[in-house]
């Protein structure tokens, strides 16, 4: 009876050590995904900023082209003053219409000065 016990207790114990193991195993590969779920996480947002700073630096890039565009030519000067005198008017009336036409032909001659989009975003939206 008392080998039975032992044999008992020691395959108890062993059970117990497994059960206890396969439970550090688990608690460790948590933590490994929590970790590398928090280094990939900031890697990403290193890129992101990257990518902001590189927009960033592009669209001053283009607002200080932009500035020099109309220093230099004073009909591209007065055109964008034209189109930022003529809002897009939302309405059916006949003088919306006849506005955003108007708006229409200045945008168009804007087109074909400026053909890079960036450059005329700029110019639309200050």
């Amino acid at each position: 009876m008392e080998l039975f016990t032992n044999a008992l207790i020691i395959t108890i114990g062993i059970m117990a050590g497994l059960f206890v193991f396969g439970l550090a195993i688990n608690l460790l590969r948590t933590t490994l995904r929590v970790a590398q779920r928090a280094v990939d996480n900031a890697a990403k947002e290193r890129d992101r900023q990257a990518y902001i700073a590189r927009a960033k630096e592009r669209r001053d890039k283009l607002e200080t082209t932009a500035q020099h565009m109309l220093a230099d030519n004073a009909d591209l000067a007065d055109l964008v003053a034209d189109i930022r005198n003529a809002p897009y008017v939302d309405g059916k009336t006949r003088a919306a219409r006849i506005n955003n036409a108007n708006r229409a032909r200045l945008q168009k001659r804007l087109r074909e000065m400026v053909p890079n989009k960036g450059l005329r975003d700029i110019f639309y939206g200050s």
